[in-house]
C-alpha cells in the first residue's frame, strides 16, 4: 500500500516548491534566452506570460493539489478525478512521460554543473579564448562521438552523473518531510546567499577589472531591455534572410563601413531595424518567454499539483502560490539575470556575447568560465557559481521526479521505498541514453524539444481548459479562497476560463505552423527533417523511447484496480 506523507510546515512546502521552480532555469536557461533573443521584446512577452500563464498555473495547481491531497498525490488520477472524461487517462500518460523524460536528461546537465564547480576547484579550466572552452566542454560531455562521455577521469561527466544520481534518489528515499523538506530549508538560503555574494561581485566590477573601455556592467543591465534588434539580412530565393545580428553601436557602424568599401560583395545584403512590434509579432519570442515560465516555474508538469496534494486542508494555497512564484521571479530576474549577462557582456562586449551563443546552454559552458577565469580570484567565484547552479539544480531534480513517484505509489499500490527503487532503475536506464548518445547532444535536444515544449505545451492546455471549463473555474477561485488569508477576485476565473487558454492556443500553433512546419514563410524545422527527409537514427531513437514510455505509463493507467471514486 502506498505509503503517505506530509509537510512538516508551510515554510518547507513553499522553499520545496521555490526549490523546484529554482534551478538551472533560472541561472542558465533564462540568461541564454535573453542572449539569444534580446532586449525588451523577450522582456515585455516574458512579463506578459507570467501575468496571465505563469501566475494562474501556479494559483491552479496549488488549488487543486490542496483539493484532491486526501485521495490523491499523482497527477493521472487527479485528472480523472475531476475530469471523468476518457480523454483524461491519455493525456495522464503523456502528462507523466513529461517530468520522468525531462529529469533524465536535466540529471544529465545537473553532473555538468557538479563537473565544472570540481575543475575549477582542482583548477583544471584554463581557458585563453571561446575555442578552448567549447573544445573542454564537447571533450566533457562527449559531443564529438556517441560514448565519447563515458570514463572515470575529472574531465568527464560520468563520476559526477553517478554522484548526483545517488544524491537525487538518496532525498527522494528519506521522503517529504525527512528528504526533500530539510535539504530544501538548508538549500534555498544558501543557495541564495551564493547568488547574493556573486551578483554584488558581478555589479561592482570595473572596466580596470575587465581589461575593456567599450563594455561595462551597465551595458550588459541595459541589453536585457533594449527595444531596438538590428539585423544583416541576405535577399537569396526570392526573399530576405537572416545572416546574424547586429549588436552595440561599434558592430553596426563596422559593418556598414564594410558594406561601403565592397559594394560588389554586399549588392545582396541589407541592415534592417526590426521595430519593438514586429519582434512582438514573432511566434518564436512568445514560445521562448512561456516556455521559460513552464520550465523555471515548474508548472504544466504536475510537479506543483503532487507537491501541494501533501498540504493540510487548511493550508493558505494563494500565499504559498505567490511566495513561491515569487521567489522564482527574483532570482531568475533579478540574480539570473544580474549574475550572467552582466558579466558575459562586460568581458565579452555585446556582439561577443551575442555572437558566441548557439543554444541555450552556451552562455553558461563556454562563455562564463571564460569570463570567470580572467576575474580577480576568479577560480574562488567559477567554483561557487557552478556550485550554485548544482545546488538550484538538486532542488529542481528531486521536485521532478516527485510525479513519477507518487504514480507508482498510486497506481501499483506499492510502499514509497519500493516506488523509488523501481523509478529508480527506470531512470538510470533513460538517463543513461541521454548520456551515451551524445554526438551533437542530438538525443538531449531532441528529447527537450518534443517533451519540454511540445508535449508539455499540449497538457498544459488540456489542463487549464478541463479545469475551467469541466471542473469549473468558479469552483476553483472558491476553493483558492477556502482558508487563504489574500483573496483571489471573483473575476480571477475569466483568466482561467479564456486569456490563459487563448495565450496559449494562439502561440503554440502560431509558432508550429511557422517554426516547426514552416508555413507563412518560416523554415522547416531540423526537428521534423531529422525524423523525415534528412532521417537522424538518434533523433528517431529518441521519439521512439517517448512513444514507448507513453505506451508503458499509459498500459499502467488503463490496467491499474488502484482508482477509487472521490467526491470532489
Amino acid at each position: 500500500m502506498a505509503s503517505k506523507d506530509n509537510w512538516s510546515s508551510s515554510m518547507g512546502v513553499i522553499l520545496a516548491v521555490a526549490g523546484s521552480a529554482v534551478g538551472l532555469g533560472n541561472f542558465l536557461k533564462f540568461p541564454g534566452q535573453v542572449a539569444i533573443h534580446g532586449g525588451a521584446a523577450f522582456m515585455i512577452a516574458y512579463v506578459l506570460s507570467f501575468i496571465l500563464v505563469g501566475l494562474p498555473f501556479a494559483m491552479m495547481e496549488w488549488t487543486v493539489g490542496r483539493k484532491i491531497g486526501s485521495a490523491y498525490h499523482s497527477v493521472p488520477w487527479t485528472f480523472y478525478a475531476f475530469f471523468r472524461r476518457p480523454s483524461a487517462k491519455f493525456v495522464a500518460a503523456i502528462s507523466i512521460v513529461i517530468p520522468f523524460v525531462i529529469c533524465s536528461y536535466y540529471t544529465y546537465i545537473e553532473a555538468w554543473c557538479l563537473g565544472y564547480a570540481a575543475n575549477f576547484a582542482f583548477g583544471s579550466l584554463n581557458f585563453e579564448n571561446t575555442q578552448q572552452a567549447a573544445e573542454f566542454f564537447g571533450n566533457f560531455v562527449g559531443i564529438s562521438e556517441n560514448g565519447a562521455a563515458l570514463g572515470f577521469s575529472l574531465k568527464k561527466v560520468t563520476i559526477y552523473f553517478i554522484i548526483v544520481f545517488a544524491i537525487n534518489f538518496g532525498l527522494i528515499y528519506l521522503g517529504i518531510s525527512k528528504g526533500i523538506e530539510k535539504f530544501c530549508k538548508v538549500a534555498m538560503p544558501l543557495l541564495i546567499l551564493l547568488a547574493l555574494i556573486l551578483c554584488v561581485r558581478v555589479v561592482t566590477l570595473s572596466p580596470r577589472d575587465t581589461g575593456r573601455s567599450d563594455a561595462s556592467i551597465s551595458q550588459g543591465m541595459g541589453f536585457m531591455w533594449n527595444p531596438t534588434k538590428v539585423v544583416l539580412e541576405e535577399f537569396n530565393g526570392g526573399k530576405w534572410h537572416e545572416v546574424k545580428r547586429l549588436v552595440g553601436e561599434n558592430q553596426i557602424r563596422e559593418t556598414k563601413l564594410e558594406m561601403q568599401s565592397a559594394p560588389s560583395k554586399f549588392q545582396n545584403f541589407r541592415i534592417r531595424e526590426i521595430s519593438l512590434w514586429m519582434q512582438l509579432l514573432n511566434p518564436s519570442i512568445w514560445i521562448a518567454a512561456v516556455g521559460q515560465l513552464f520550465f523555471s516555474m515548474s508548472v504544466g508538469m504536475g510537479i506543483i499539483i503532487s507537491y501541494a496534494s501533501y498540504l493540510k486542508k487548511k493550508d493558505d494555497v494563494v500565499l504559498s502560490a505567490l511566495t513561491s512564484a515569487s521567489a522564482n521571479e527574483f532570482c531568475e530576474v533579478c540574480l539570473g539575470g544580474m549574475i550572467t549577462v552582466p558579466a558575459a557582456v562586460a568581458f565579452m562586449g555585446l556582439s561577443g556575447v551575442v555572437g558566441a551563443c548557439a543554444s541555450l546552454f552556451d552562455l553558461g559552458f563556454n562563455v562564463l568560465p571564460l569570463v570567470f577565469l580572467k576575474m580577480p580570484a576568479g577560480e574562488l567565484f567559477g567554483f561557487m557559481f557552478f556550485i550554485l547552479l548544482f545546488l538550484a539544480a538538486v532542488t529542481s531534480s528531486i521536485s521532478i521526479l516527485q510525479p513519477s513517484l507518487a504514480f507508482f505509489e498510486e497506481v501499483l499500490d506499492i510502499s514509497r521505498n519500493k516506488a523509488v527503487v523501481l523509478l529508480a532503475v527506470l531512470m538510470f536506464f533513460t538517463s543513461i541514453f541521454s548520456m551515451y548518445y551524445s554526438k551533437g547532444l542530438v538525443a538531449l535536444d531532441t528529447l527537450d524539444f518534443w517533451v519540454g515544449q511540445t508535449l508539455i505545451f499540449i497538457v498544459a492546455t488540456y489542463e487549464i481548459i478541463m479545469f475551467s471549463w469541466v471542473y469549473g473555474a468558479e469552483k476553483l477561485v472558491k476553493d483558492a479562497n477556502g482558508y487563504s488569508i489574500l483573496k483571489l477576485p471573483k473575476s480571477y476565473s475569466k483568466i482561467w476560463r479564456y486569456y490563459s487558454p487563448i495565450i496559449l492556443v494562439t502561440v503554440f500553433v502560431a509558432w508550429f505552423a511557422k517554426d516547426v512546419l514552416g508555413l507563412f514563410g518560416g523554415k522547416l524545422s531540423y526537428q521534423i527533417t531529422n525524423l523525415t527527409t534528412d532521417i537522424n537514427p538518434v533523433a528517431v531513437a529518441s521519439v521512439g523511447l517517448i512513444i514507448a514510455l507513453a505506451i508503458i505509463f499509459g498500459i499502467m493507467i488503463f490496467t491499474s484496480k488502484s482508482f477509487k471514486e472521490e467526491k470532489l
